[in-house]
């Protein structure tokens, strides 16, 4: 079973809207030195295991919740709107099989256009349900 963040990266990178201006140049948790854009850096922000409370004696695995934020940069103000546009097309409402993903949805979404000023930043915080030990690679 592939881990979140190797679920993370897979989506984002093979969805046709964010694949097509990316390409696979999305990173976890930093911006790396040199880099070509637009890109998208990933970091799970937030992380709860949460076991379901009802009172099924099913035996069901804990669940986890996280919170990612995808950083979506671009040299132009309307490419970075554009990227986060494709990065909330891609998760708001996913789910799959991967990484046992129950549901995906949008948090937030916000402008950081003081970042620098030879690129742009938007950021979308994505709430994403999923097998509760499956964080790490």
């Amino acid at each position: 079973m592939a881990t979140l963040r190797e679920t993370i990266f897979d989506r984002t990178t093979t969805y046709a809207g964010t694949e097509a201006l990316i390409d696979d140049r999305c990173y976890p948790d930093k911006l790396p030195e040199g880099a070509t854009f637009p890109l998208i850096v990933f970091h799970i922000i937030s992380h709860a295991n949460a076991t379901y409370r009802t009172h099924d004696q099913t035996g069901r695995a804990p669940r986890g919740v996280s919170l990612v934020q995808f950083d979506c940069y671009a040299v132009t103000g309307d490419g970075a709107d554009a990227l986060a546009a494709q990065v909330v097309a891609a998760w708001d409402g996913y789910s799959s099989g991967d990484c046992e993903i129950g549901y995906a949805f949008l948090q937030n979404q916000l402008s950081d256009p003081s970042e620098d000023q030879d690129k742009y930043r938007e950021i979308v915080e994505v709430s994403i349900e999923h097998g509760g030990s499956t964080i790490a690679a």
